[in-house]
């Protein structure tokens, strides 16, 4: 049988998941990051994690999660390191040259963009607050008819859904 595929989509949660870092995170990564661990704990689901690029490996494994470095926008926090440097290089050239062989030049941003929602290809996405990042998981599972789970944590947060008709038709 195979594995339901979950993805999380919180952009500063990678602490959480790596003791040896100390890099800032919130309630909505406290409990999405909580939620990702006890549901890999089931050995019927597989667990994805999107988190900010903080310098990690572009894709590992840490308590039955699969941790991926959205390398979108390089280094969060600007963090200078040649090996990220020389890791997002490779990752982000490799992922072009694939995709320049079956595809329009015009269209890579937006793939890229979208690079691990699209390789994690999950049955169900999970996002929490408010972002740009959450706008754009919406506007991705509109556009491959997929469910997502959307967290908030205010009123404000649901008035920037009602003005942007994002996901509640």
């Amino acid at each position: 049988m195979e594995k339901i595929k979950i993805c999380f989509v919180v952009s500063n949660a990678y602490s959480l998941f790596d003791s040896s870092t100390n890099f800032e995170f919130g309630g909505a990564e406290l409990r999405a990051s909580t939620f990702a661990k006890e549901i890999a704990k089931n050995k019927k689901y597989k667990v994805y994690f999107v988190t900010n690029n903080f310098n990690q490996l572009p894709s590992q494994t840490i308590d039955g999660v699969t941790i991926l470095a959205d390398r979108f926008n390089n280094a969060t926090y600007k963090i200078n390191s040649f090996v990220n440097d020389v890791i997002n290089k490779v990752f982000n050239y490799s992922i072009r040259f694939t995709f320049s062989l079956r595809n329009k030049k015009a269209e890579f941003n937006e793939y890229f963009k979208n690079y691990w929602l699209i390789k994690t290809n999950a049955d169900h996405y999970f996002i929490f607050s408010m972002t740009n990042e959450s706008q754009n998981v919406i506007k991705f599972c509109d556009k491959v008819n997929k469910p997502f789970f959307q967290f908030i944590a205010s009123n404000e947060e649901l008035n920037i859904y009602n003005e942007n008709k994002l996901g509640l038709s």
